[in-house]
């Protein structure tokens, strides 16, 4: 887990980005320089934690040069593999092995690694880079083109900004989608306008400066599978529980301490299980809950942690601590998102790291595939197919707005009626489909990025291995698994004895803070107040001043919506962030 950054450039500025990535990589700094070209990477030791790890690594010819963010978690069978065809490594990293997979089998490496990954490879005899990223965009990468012909790229956006020549202008139709939705979710499009992100799954080329070609190198499976008896559901839940096994095991290999964030539901009991009953590993568990708010996460992160005999530490946080987080630590809110839960997992990593720990083990993306979300079951169920498409499309932009209508109406019914066709018309498909690629990568994977990194934690995603997905993806929502509730995975954690009754059972919740505290909590309301409020600031800029006070000195009657409490976070989130990036006076285009 490191930072990876870079310019084409006649200007030698790789020392800014590295200046502003620091807080990812603490343990050692590296630089390629080639002509124009220059590469730089901070790296996290999590594997071979001497010089041997250190980066770019360069072939013995010259001709690939590579930096690295993530980690490859079959490294060693790809070792193996390439040990068998004659190449020989001086270190233990999966560093070297990635690379080691591009010299043996070029571009076509990308479809042996089962792991999480940003990269850039400099292929010096074609004068070629690569930037390349992960299936579900677990890692982040950005890039900009310049007008003096430069080109650069880093692990985090804020890092551009600090390179002359980028221009602090945001793009208005982000911006709204942000609003609208809590994120991006235009393929390249960040909230800057010059900015442009790697998509999950994407590779970008660059000759001489300029980006030449994307091209999508991963194509998720297609279901396959109705499962419509007990039998066949005993077997897939045997071989997704033998799939996990392997996986975890494999995310378990690190030469520094390793934790796992429990919240007590379905997802991380299911990890903090294969760990502690399957693997016979110690891992050390952490939670956090809400002063003043519903306890039951501390309590079922309790409960499965002693029945686990796992070492449990838990934390509490208040309307103040989530005030110190927003002034202090907001730009962490990089490209913009939504989630709330970044604040609470600031605090977590944070907290994890003063115990020593530096991977931390998450739960995320188990939702996303398995049908975990309320969207699965309202708009899921298969009568829903009946519908009239436009009906069905609106319904859907509503479900994920909260909004009768919005800027991003007529982009976003585009957007899902592609999406559903790709789907087979299948509205169960086509929710998966839009939380895989759209919801997990630019809001719930930007946070866990983020906040881990904001201390030198790497978070690793189980259930986001290209093996999970490849597993879930074929599954369809047949008969037998409904049409949301996680079907599949509660059958394996009851069928194999990993969970008490209680826990498999439980309703979703989640490690965020409760969103009723933009109203209810003094602290929060008052700093929210104080902030949104007055001459000058975003809301009145976009038309939203009178809004968020009734929302904000309504809201304690009863008043406020989901859709109010959800805007003005958001606009809360960008009032701040835009102060701490330089962007409160930047112009819309």
């Amino acid at each position: 887990m490191c930072a990876i950054f870079g310019l084409w450039s006649e200007r030698d500025e790789l020392s800014r980005l590295d200046s502003a990535l620091a807080h990812r990589g603490p343990d050692g700094a590296g630089r390629f320089d080639q002509g124009l070209l220059h590469l730089g990477h901070r790296r996290l030791a999590i594997l071979d934690l001497g010089e041997g790890g250190r980066q770019p690594m360069v072939c013995e010819d010259g001709s690939l040069v590579l930096i690295s963010n993530g980690e490859i978690y079959n490294h060693r069978e790809l070792r193996q593999r390439l040990e068998a065809h004659g190449q020989r490594f001086k270190t233990k990293t999966d560093s070297e092995v990635l690379l080691g997979c591009f010299r043996e089998w070029g571009e076509d490496a990308v479809h042996e690694l089962a792991g999480m990954f940003a990269l850039a490879l400099w292929k010096a005899k074609a004068g070629e880079l690569l930037l390349i990223r992960d299936p579900t965009g677990v890692k982040p990468l950005f890039y900009v083109e310049l007008e003096d012909g430069s080109f650069a790229f880093a692990s985090e956006l804020r890092a551009l900004l600090e390179l002359s020549g980028v221009r602090r202008e945001m793009d208005a139709q982000s911006l709204w989608q942000y609003l609208e939705f809590g994120y991006c979710w235009t393929d390249d499009r960040t909230v800057l306008k010059q900015v442009r992100k790697v998509p999950p799954g994407h590779l970008i080329r660059v000759r001489g400066g300029r980006v030449v070609s994307t091209e999508a190198w991963y194509r998720p499976p297609r279901s396959e599978l109705s499962i419509e008896s007990p039998e066949q559901l005993d077997r897939k839940a045997d071989e997704l529980r033998d799939v996990l096994v392997q996986v975890v095991e494999q995310q378990l290999d690190a030469d520094v301490p390793v934790g796992l964030l429990l919240s007590g539901g379905l997802d991380s009991s299911i990890l903090a299980a294969i760990c502690a009953s399957v693997l016979k590993v110690d891992i050390p568990t952490f939670t956090v809950g809400f002063d003043g708010s519903s306890q039951e996460d501390l309590q079922y992160a309790r409960l499965v942690a002693g029945e686990l005999g796992c070492v449990h530490r838990e934390w509490v946080l208040d309307g103040a601590a989530i005030v110190r987080e927003l002034r202090t630590n907001v730009a962490c809110f990089d490209d913009l998102f939504w989630d709330p839960g970044l604040i609470t997992s600031l605090a977590m990593f944070r907290w994890c790291r003063s115990f020593g720990i530096v991977v931390a083990l998450v739960g995320e993306g188990a939702d996303e595939l398995f049908g975990g979300y309320s969207s699965f079951s309202r708009l899921g169920r298969p009568q829903h197919n009946d519908l009239p498409p436009l009906v069905g499309f609106y319904r859907f932009f509503r479900h994920y707005t909260g909004l009768p209508s919005g800027r991003s109406l007529a982009a976003a019914l585009g957007r899902i009626r592609d999406i559903h066709g790709r789907s087979g018309d299948s509205w169960y498909e086509t929710i998966r489909d839009f939380e895989l690629h759209y919801q997990l990568p630019n809001n719930l994977n930007e946070k866990l990025d983020r906040s881990s990194m904001a201390s030198a934690v790497e978070a690793r995603v189980p259930y986001q291995d290209p093996r999970v997905t490849a597993l879930g993806l074929r599954v369809a929502g047949g008969s037998e698994l409904g049409w949301g509730g996680k079907t599949l995975m509660k059958h394996m954690a009851k069928r194999h004895g990993l969970l008490p009754e209680s826990v498999i059972g439980r309703p979703k919740l989640g490690l965020m803070m409760p969103r009723a505290w933009m109203v209810t909590n003094r602290d929060v309301r008052t700093f929210a107040e104080q902030t949104l409020l007055g001459e000058g600031r975003w809301a009145q800029r976009l038309g939203l001043e009178r809004q968020l006070a009734q929302t904000l000195g309504g809201g304690l009657s009863g008043d406020a919506t989901d859709s109010d409490l959800n805007l003005a976070w958001r606009m809360l989130i960008l009032e701040n962030w835009s102060r701490c990036m330089g962007l409160a006076d930047a112009p819309l285009v």
